[in-house]
């Protein structure tokens, strides 16, 4: 019996590892000028609208507003480096939320014919990490039946792999971590 749990254990091993193969770089890669909102409108298609404007009494100083046939889908309150985008398809929103000073990151998926949120993801990215300044961006990249973080974290690049029906992770890796060092490249 053992021996047969030991096995199934080597057997998920490999099954990840070929996973990580399949979904994952070799090197990690982010695009500083796709981490932006602008960058993110460019990347969404379908039927829809999205209003941007500044809230001085937002925590993060702007507000988007998702909007069909004239009708509020969902609002929310993002920042200079929110990031988004749509499925192939267009119906399917994917939406990174996470503090510009603090690390990590979770990914929504709304449905865009309705408003109503399909799942939320909090991705196991980098650790929490205690600190006192702090920078965190991200980037999606949408592929066949996946969407996927580039995360460039302060203390650590990971990247996240999830599927787009479920917000089930399909992989994850992180690439740098310097966690507990004294010198931090950016």
């Amino acid at each position: 019996m053992l021996l047969g749990a030991a096995s199934a254990i080597a057997v998920s091993a490999v099954v990840l590892i070929i996973l990580d193969n399949r979904y994952l770089p070799a090197k990690f890669q982010f695009e500083e000028e796709k981490a932006n909102p602008l960058y993110s409108l460019s990347q969404c298609t379908g039927d829809f609208e999205i209003d941007m404007y500044f809230h001085s009494k937002s925590t993060f100083g702007i507000i988007f507003k998702f909007i069909r046939n004239g009708s509020d889908l969902f609002i929310y309150p993002g920042h200079t480096g929110s990031v988004f985008c749509t499925n192939e398809t267009g119906r399917v929103l994917f939406l990174a939320a996470f503090a510009r000073s603090d690390s990590g990151c979770t990914l929504l998926a709304y449905d865009l014919e309705t408003g109503k949120e399909l799942w939320k993801t909090r991705l196991q990215a980098l650790e929490p990490t205690p600190h006192s300044a702090y920078r965190n961006e991200v980037n999606l990249r949408i592929g066949p039946g996946t969407v996927s973080v580039h995360g460039r974290e302060t203390y650590g690049d990971y990247i996240e792999v999830l599927d787009q029906r479920t917000g089930r992770t399909l992989a994850h890796r992180v690439y740098r971590d310097e966690r507990g060092k004294k010198k931090v490249r950016w």
